[in-house]
């Protein structure tokens, strides 16, 4: 598919980003995907599904196909301009956050971003000095080194007002495991009927802020958990494999308009979770080069995260029809 958003990202000192300006493709079911994996935010009252689950997540997938473009480029859609202002606000908020996990996998390679409110609120993350005010998102990335990242979803164009104040949030944390995060960086997205925006941004270190310590395995089997655990009794599932790779992803169906959605995770990573999840990041790193690859194949009907996960649209999609590579096995 057709690179369809514009990306500018700055002040990155960090090996592998490069600064400048670069096309991306992003669709509806990436975006989907980084929604459902970023964990609850607190704009949950105002969503009237806020508990992260599948069902939950129909909501946020109704409301992407409904508001959203993905081709020729990523823009609002005619239908968004029709919303009260109070709904456009919690959208485009979790619009952005759903592109900041995708934009997060592919420019910082960051497999795991979760929200931090949610992690301190079940005792994964724990704050030792400073204020309690914290960055949206932590993440991990495929080497093992942390991130803070400010996202931000705006349907009005940037301005240094917002800048500066996702500057200032994504400073809260100056430290994590006693350590500097590899970056505190912001990501504000702007769509319009039209265009596109989307800025990720690393800026100077904060002088004073906020440390924290986050046990790093519970962080992230709380990742999959969150998600996966309604599952782990569950022996019938649909699988996908990729024959080439010898990946094979265990996959659950989502019912949506007489069509179906499938969300799911590599084989392995989830066995390991259903025993209690004492070996994922062995079997994270054994598969990771793969995860890469995949997460930056571009295609509308198929998302492959760079943490396993797969989102996947209708099972007779044309690219599973056309490929002989992959297998889509049901129960």
């Amino acid at each position: 598919m057709a690179d369809n958003c514009t990306i500018n990202v700055s002040n990155y000192s960090i090996a592998n980003v490069n600064n400048g300006t670069y096309r991306l493709n992003i669709s509806k079911l990436d975006i989907a995907r980084g929604i459902l994996l970023n964990g609850k935010t607190h704009w949950s009252q105002l969503i009237k599904t806020p508990r992260v689950t599948f069902w939950g997540f129909l909501a946020n997938w109704s409301n992407l196909i409904i508001y959203i473009n993905d081709y020729p480029e990523l823009s609002l859609s005619n239908n968004f301009t029709l919303l009260d202002p109070q709904n456009k606000t919690p959208l485009s908020y979790n619009i952005g956050m759903g592109i900041a996990k995708i934009v997060s996998e592919r420019i910082l390679k960051v497999a795991y971003l979760q929200h931090v409110g949610d992690l301190v609120k079940k005792g994964i993350i724990q704050i030792t000095s400073g204020s309690n005010e914290q960055g949206d998102l932590v993440g991990l990335d495929k080497n093992y080194e942390w991130h803070v990242v400010e996202a931000k979803g705006r349907s009005n164009p940037i301005t240094n007002k917002d800048r500066t104040q996702a500057k200032r949030q994504a400073q809260k944390i100056s430290s994590i495991n006693g350590a500097t995060p590899k970056s505190n960086g912001y990501c504000i997205t702007y769509l319009d009927i039209q265009r596109n925006r989307i800025e990720l941004c690393d800026p100077p270190p904060p002088e004073v802020s906020t440390a924290i310590t986050i046990q790093e395995k519970a962080y992230i089997k709380e990742y999959y958990d969150k998600l996966f655990k309604p599952t782990y009794n569950q022996d019938s599932y649909e699988r996908l494999i990729i024959i080439s790779l010898q990946l094979e992803f265990v996959l659950f169906r989502i019912s949506f308009d007489k069509k179906n959605l499938f969300f799911g995770v590599e084989k392995h990573i989830y066995n390991d979770l259903r025993n209690g999840g004492n070996n994922i990041q062995e079997i994270y790193n054994s598969r990771q080069e793969f995860f890469e690859r995949l997460n930056l194949t571009s295609l509308n009907d198929i998302s492959i995260g760079l943490d396993g996960t797969i989102l996947l649209r209708n099972e007779q999609n044309k690219f599973l029809r056309d490929n002989k590579n992959i297998r889509f096995i049901q129960p």
